[in-house]
């Protein structure tokens, strides 16, 4: 039997068997009748998760040719022809079941573009489905990867460069990846979704968000930070200044921080602060839920309070030279060396404490 003729058999075999929920494919419509949308789904998911997916044009020519012969009423050829059309839509622009995000093809990845920077202050960047990677670098320069028809519009606006990803009509497999070398101490604005987003070098100050994929910060000098991801970790490593970085599902890790104020939150996941200096006169706060809480080897010039909290677990605190009030869930650590102290407040559920010198 042609492969073509397989949602037709499909559809005869559950008509057959299950009458009570469908009507025969080959009678006419009647007011009481009702369409089956299971043979219909069975057929997409053929088209989507198997090989045949490769094969829907066979599909669709085997239904035009059953309602050209009057062997499928004009209402089931259009909807079967509109299902089959999309699954072949969704399969031919690079369906990925394993990941449901676009698979890109390596033929598609255009060289890396010297673009103009000069009297630039700040570089927005708005993508999908894809990672965004930064660096800064005496040259700027750009690289793009592109699935499914999606395309990459510049527009500079006095001193302020757009970077837009668009997307296509169907653009559920469609995605980009930019990759940019830009100039030192520009303001950042990079938001994408279902891709990494990298920074690194010395920048002003950075707004970044994405979904389902991590945000990695490094080396970015003294600059505020505001993150935003989900279902996926934030990395800090050797910055300062003022951080709010908030997360789902992922840990938050902070590493050789030097004056920082943070205010961290997550859930179902941990947070790890490693060799972190706090600003004199800030307040800092970390959050987390069903997540542990790992302190090792924060200090802070002009004094320093820690305030923590648990619950359902223990606390372990072991920090020598500070004031100690410690409970069972409860702890307060305080150390005065002059004026300035900075406050750190700590909070989890259902997962340990820990804190070390």
């Amino acid at each position: 039997m042609p492969l073509g003729f397989l949602p037709i058999a499909i559809h005869f075999l559950w008509e057959r068997t299950s009458t009570k929920l469908v009507v025969r494919l080959m009678k006419p419509e009647t007011k009481s009748a009702q369409t089956s949308w299971l043979p219909l789904g069975v057929v997409l998911l053929i088209l989507l998760f198997t090989p045949l997916g490769g094969l829907w044009w066979l599909f669709l020519a085997a239904v035009i040719a059953l309602g050209w012969l009057k062997f499928l009423p004009l209402e089931r050829t259009l909807l079967w022809g509109a299902v089959v059309f999309a699954g072949g839509l969704f399969s031919a622009g690079g369906w990925n079941a394993s990941s449901l995000s676009p698979v890109f093809n390596p033929r598609e990845v255009e060289d890396a573009q010297a673009f103009d920077t000069n009297g630039l202050r700040r570089l927005e960047v708005h993508g999908f489905n894809g990672f965004i990677r930064l660096n800064v670098s005496s040259e700027s320069k750009l690289g793009v990867e592109r699935k499914g028809g999606a395309s990459l519009n510049l527009e500079r606006r006095g001193d302020v460069l757009l970077l837009t990803a668009k997307k296509p009509f169907f653009a559920w497999n469609s995605g980009i990846n930019l990759t940019l070398s830009v100039p030192a101490n520009l303001e950042l604005s990079l938001k994408t979704s279902n891709g990494v987003i990298d920074v690194a070098g010395a920048i002003k100050n950075l707004e970044a968000s994405t979904s389902n994929a991590s945000i990695n910060v490094k080396d970015t000098g003294n600059t505020d930070l505001k993150l935003e991801t989900s279902n996926n970790v934030i990395t800090l490593e050797r910055i300062a200044g003022k951080v709010n970085a908030r997360t789902s599902n992922g840990s938050i890790r902070v590493t050789n921080a030097g004056d920082v104020e943070l205010k961290l939150e997550t859930s179902n996941a941990s947070v790890i602060l490693e060799r972190v200096n706090f600003a004199n006169n800030t307040k800092s706060s970390l959050f987390t839920s069903n997540g542990n809480v790992q302190l090792i080897g924060l200090n802070a010039p002009s004094g320093f309070l820690i305030r923590g909290s648990t619950s359902n677990s223990k606390i372990d605190v072991n920090l020598p030279g500070f004031d100690m009030k410690l409970e069972d869930q409860t702890f307060e650590a305080r150390r005065n060396n002059g004026f300035g102290m900075a406050q750190l407040e700590v909070k989890t559920s259902n997962d340990r404490v820990t804190v070390r010198p």
